[in-house]
Formats: structure tokens, C-alpha cells, sequence
């Protein structure tokens, strides 16, 4: 099996009779992946969903891939989940090799791009992005309307 067909010898596809092209996974299946690999099934604030939500596109194992690596960081630095550097990781993933999230927490400045990128291209409420990360409405408001001024000017 592989994500990156275009990338094998293309003599390897007469050893075998059938080839089955799988799509990336539905919203439905995203958000029992993120459940499964990163809430080990004990999601109570309904997280994966958000995170679902901008992980259109991606493969099970970019979700996989994701999840585990953001689970080793919080337990080997004794800390709870950084949902802001996940949020990074994926939307620096669309579209290429898995974008794997940074061991320290994002500083002021990701997090307002950030902010505005989940606003802007992937439509998140307000709300959902400051539970992703970690700040109140109030701050994202502060970051869309610091964008917005800048783009005035």
C-alpha cells in the first residue's frame, strides 16, 4: 500500500491483478481518527470535530501521523495537549508530506496567524478557534481586527 503510487516503477503494477484507489478519508471517519489517535476515545469536549473540520484533505495517516507525534510531546514533557501547534501541523500539511507539530507552544505571533487562518480559509467560529488555542474569544477578535486594520492601511 502506498499514498504516493506516482512515485513506484510503474513495471511494479504488472505483479499485481487488482488496484484499488482509496480516497481520503470523510468527515464522519476523520473525527474517529483524531478520536482514536490523539483522545484515545475520550474526546468529552468534542475537539475532533474541530479538528476534522480542517483536516479535509488529509490521509488516515497524516492524521495518524499527526496525532501520535503531538501525543509523544505532551508525555514526554509532562504536559497536557497543544492543540494550537496540531492545528498548525495540519494546516501546514494540505497538500504535502506531514507537516509534524512543534515541540514548544506556539508563540503570540502563530497564534494570531494562525487564528486568522482558521477564520479565513477554513471558516471556524470564533468560539472553536480560542478552545483550539488555548485563548479567549476576546483575543480572537483582537487578532481578526488587528488583521482587518492592517489590510485597511
Amino acid at each position: 500500500a502506498t499514498n504516493h503510487a506516482h512515485l513506484l516503477d510503474p513495471a511494479i503494477w504488472r505483479r499485481f491483478p487488482y488496484k484499488i484507489d482509496l480516497q481520503n478519508p470523510e468527515a464522519a471517519v476523520r473525527i474517529d481518527l483524531w478520536k482514536h489517535f490523539l483522545f484515545e476515545d475520550r474526546d468529552d469536549e468534542d475537539l475532533a470535530a474541530i479538528l476534522a473540520s480542517v483536516a479535509e484533505g488529509l490521509s488516515g495517516a497524516d492524521i495518524e501521523t499527526i496525532a501520535l507525534t503531538a501525543r509523544r510531546h505532551a508525555l514526554l514533557e509532562e504536559r497536557a495537549l497543544d492543540l494550537g501547534t496540531i492545528a498548525l501541523s495540519i494546516v501546514n500539511t494540505r497538500g504535502k508530506t506531514p507537516s509534524l507539530p512543534q515541540k514548544s507552544p506556539l508563540q503570540p505571533e502563530q497564534k494570531r496567524q494562525l487564528a486568522i487562518t482558521l477564520h479565513d480559509l477554513y471558516h471556524l467560529k470564533v468560539a472553536d478557534i480560542s478552545r483550539l488555542l488555548s485563548v479567549t474569544r476576546q483575543a480572537i477578535y483582537l487578532y481578526l481586527k488587528r488583521e482587518g486594520d492592517a489590510s485597511d492601511g
